[in-house]
């Protein structure tokens, strides 16, 4: 241990100290087209996995959709990887306090698989 009660190196501590910046439980959802009865396709969104992240909001706005305004925002989520994690894909959203958010970008830090950084936007999915 060292001085601040902490295992391990100042690496390992940085990991230990932002463990505890996951404050918010956010859920992972995919949506999957089947086949219905009627020769269609019927959507159903699947909660893939639910976790802590720490969640930071980057920016507001407002785009014009036709006749009317729509907000957006976006904002980053870091998430530990592992096994349930590393299957997240760019088409999936994530469920933060009630509001979906689809994902823009999804980047496994320096490639060491042991956090991910989500970049999140609400509003209109493009």
């Amino acid at each position: 241990m060292d001085i601040e009660g902490h295992p391990g190196t100042i690496q390992e501590r940085s990991i230990f100290m932002r463990a505890g910046q996951r404050r918010d439980r956010v859920t992972f959802r995919r949506t999957i087209s089947t086949p219905d009865d009627q020769g269609g396709f019927v959507d159903q969104v699947t909660d893939l996995v639910t976790v802590w992240a720490r969640f930071k909001p980057v920016i507001g706005g407002e785009v014009n959709l036709g006749d009317k305004v729509s907000a957006i925002g976006s904002g980053t989520l870091m998430i530990r990887y592992w096994t349930a994690t590393a299957g997240i894909v760019e088409t999936d959203t994530v469920l933060i306090g009630g509001v979906i958010y689809h994902i823009k970008g999804i980047e496994n830090i320096d490639r060491k698989n042991k956090d991910l950084l989500i970049t999140v936007q609400k509003g209109v999915s493009t």
